[in-house]
């Protein structure tokens, strides 16, 4: 300390010395707790954010388990259906038979939204009629479950039928259906 300090600290009297000591001690003790507090503070609250974060993501992860062991039952449920393989069956040997022209006339007219009906003649008469058949029960399936599309693919990895507007044929290599091959290892 300085000199002028320490005379002016010797000179005052202990009636002045003492509530200068008293305040000084009484603002360290303050700022000593004050500091504790807020490093407890930061403490219970980096705790606190980091088990509700935990949780939620917890939650979270425990609602896709949920919903991908109902959607894996449901999946397992449709390919043990005989109904449904003979209808797969049927609207993979209609797909077959027609010309790559009626595959892409039937998925334009499907595209645009209209019925699929209109081409129950001729050569497309069986894949159309499969077609209707599998419509009328997979789109109330869809709806049931809440998906938004369900789509059947031939082992030639084409789409043969969907509930959606989507294309009918071989998969584009953008489609949201290869996007979900791929990840799966199809």
């Amino acid at each position: 300390m300085g000199t002028g300090f320490a005379r002016y600290w010797r000179d005052l009297s202990i009636n002045r010395k003492v509530p200068l000591l008293t305040v000084s001690v009484t603002v360290m003790a303050c700022a000593i707790v004050a500091g504790i507090a807020a490093g407890a503070s930061f403490l219970t609250t980096s705790s606190l954010l980091t088990s509700h974060v935990q949780y939620v993501a917890e939650s979270k992860r425990d609602a896709l388990v949920t919903l991908l062991d109902t959607a894996k039952r449901e999946i397992e449920a449709l390919q043990s259906n005989p109904s449904l393989q003979e209808a797969a069956d049927n609207l993979d040997m209609g797909f077959a038979s027609l010309t790559q022209g009626e595959k892409s006339e039937l998925s334009s007219a499907k595209q645009k939204g209209q019925g699929l009906a209109a081409w129950a003649e001729g050569k497309t008469e069986f894949y159309v009629g499969a077609f209707v058949h599998a419509d009328g029960w997979l789109t109330q399936f869809r709806r049931d479950h809440s998906y938004e599309n369900i789509y059947l693919l031939n082992a030639k990895q084409e789409v043969i039928y969907s509930t959606g507007a989507g294309p009918l044929g071989k998969v584009a290599a953008n489609d949201r259906v290869k996007v979900a091959m791929g990840a799966i290892g199809g």
